[in-house]
């Protein structure tokens, strides 16, 4: 047999069962066949609907936190790390990166 020339839109008569790996079909949305409900029994329990709620908008006046921006690294601000060894005095120490090697604080004001 050939497939018709037009294919009209299939009406959702049914949906699936509300059992996550069941596809059976039944009537009404959010309910369970009757297979499921013969394997399942006691177990399956009715849940109170979803009630979508609203986001806080990302600028909440009520939270301060919220209304700073965040903090992006300037390519002209210096890379500072702690515990770095400083290549002039190679102590441990908050370094700065000087052209591409670790210099302390103290090393810097020589």
């Amino acid at each position: 047999m050939t497939e018709p020339r037009y294919q009209l839109p299939q009406l959702d008569l049914f949906t699936p069962c509300a059992v996550h790996a069941c596809d059976f079909p039944v009537v009404e949305a959010e309910k369970v066949c009757a297979g499921c409900l013969d394997e399942f029994g006691d177990m399956l329990r009715p849940t109170a609907p979803c009630t979508p709620t609203q986001p806080e908008p990302a600028h909440s006046t009520g939270n301060p936190e919220r209304n700073t921006p965040p903090r992006i690294a300037h390519p002209a601000e210096p890379d500072r790390k702690a515990n770095q060894r400083c290549w002039l005095c190679e102590e441990r120490r908050t370094c700065t990166k000087v052209h591409g090697q670790w210099e302390c604080g103290d090393c810097m004001r020589v």
